[in-house]
């Protein structure tokens, strides 16, 4: 019987060798292939096209090739890129509506290996200030040091979720804003220019609160904090526009104003005040999901009106956004806008270069 035994086990082992053998691998390598996948989320966006951009030198285009990996987001924000892109990249995403308030979601970046793309992992992409304080402060929005790249829609604290917000409707707004002009001037704004005037904002907003002495946990203290970024970034992309001839400028008295109606509208549907002074917790973590859920509409509805606001007192503070020269304006952009793979800063996001890479905290001209 043992000798019967015996002979069983070894022919098991000869056939189990064969079909890893024909199959190319071995016990160790017999793995599925690896995927990067996981959420894009402001609330959840669903409809958006998630790609991994290349970037040939030091720049990428946010526009989608058709040798580049891509997915589009499910109802509840989820993608799964096919594989790990095997050349250096940044996450981009384009289109799509935040299923929470039903608007357009703004375009958001994340570093190569995080798993959820959202306002925090762009922030974090493009502070080009290469230091840990921006990681540091977000940290400190939530009760725990872990990876910054979570589901904000699913597990921010009340502090993250005002600043998420708050990015979110000022972005938005200053998008809004352009296209509308644009549009009333009789010009056709493009994708490229919205991602140009979009990154460049968050761009500046990432500096700023990086360098800034304001706690950014209070409603107060934000409001001042994106108020100066939001300064700079209007200052930024009127240079970019001049030097590429194009006739977008933008009042920067249009700072203030967008602040605020942001900041309010966040600290509103959390229930307090814009000029509060008082931190919001960072210890209890909650769901935005549930938090629109259990607004019964109002949650969408406050985000919408905060928008309608901005848009039509903000546009009467451009002084000369489209110029009434008759020629036709230059393409606005690229901006020199510039990406930090900030896996090498402790406690930030998971995930490193994709295979080949070699911009791993080196920041480059996106």
């Amino acid at each position: 019987m043992t000798r019967r035994s015996t002979l069983l086990h070894s022919l098991l082992l000869v056939v189990l060798t064969g079909l890893l053998a024909g199959c190319g691998g071995s016990a160790g390598t017999a793995a599925a292939p690896a995927v990067q996948s996981g959420k894009l989320a402001q609330g959840p966006v669903s409809g958006a096209v998630v790609f991994a951009d290349r970037i040939v030198g030091t720049r990428g285009n946010f526009v989608w090739d058709t040798d580049e990996i891509k997915d589009v987001t499910d109802a509840d924000g989820n993608y799964k890129l096919p594989s790990v892109p095997n050349y250096d990249y940044v996450l981009v995403s384009k289109g799509g509506t935040d299923t929470l308030t039903g608007l357009p979601a703004i375009q958001l970046l994340a570093q190569p290996g995080s798993i959820n793309i959202t306002i925090l992992t762009t922030l974090l992409t493009l502070d080009s200030s290469k230091t840990t304080k921006l990681s540091e402060k977000l940290q400190a929005l939530q009760p725990v040091k872990a990876p910054l790249d979570f589901d904000v829609s699913k597990d921010a604290t009340p502090a993250t979720l005002l600043l998420v917000k708050s990015v979110e409707i000022a972005v938005q707004s200053i998008t809004d804003t352009v296209i509308s002009k644009a549009v009333k001037a009789g010009y056709t704004i493009t994708d490229q220019q919205i991602a140009d005037v979009q990154f460049r904002a968050l761009e500046q907003i990432a500096l700023g609160f990086a360098g800034t002495t304001e706690n950014l946990a209070t409603p107060a203290g934000l409001r001042n904090a994106l108020e100066a970024a939001l300064a700079e970034g209007i200052k930024k992309i009127n240079a970019d526009a001049a030097a590429n001839k194009s006739n977008l400028v933008i009042d920067l008295t249009a700072a203030p104003s967008i602040a605020d109606n942001a900041v309010d509208a966040a600290a509103t549907v959390l229930g307090t005040t814009l000029t509060s002074t008082v931190p919001l917790s960072a210890s209890t973590v909650q769901s935005e999901i549930d938090l629109a859920n259990a607004s019964a509409g109002t949650f969408a509805a406050t985000f919408a009106k905060a928008l309608d606001a901005l848009v039509n007192p903000t546009m009467a503070k451009i002084s000369s956004l489209i110029t009434t020269s008759a020629s036709t304006p230059s393409p606005y952009g690229p901006a020199n806008i510039f990406i930090v793979f900030v896996n090498t800063i402790p406690g930030t996001i998971t995930g490193s270069a994709g295979t080949g890479g070699s911009g791993g905290g080196t920041g480059g001209g996106f």
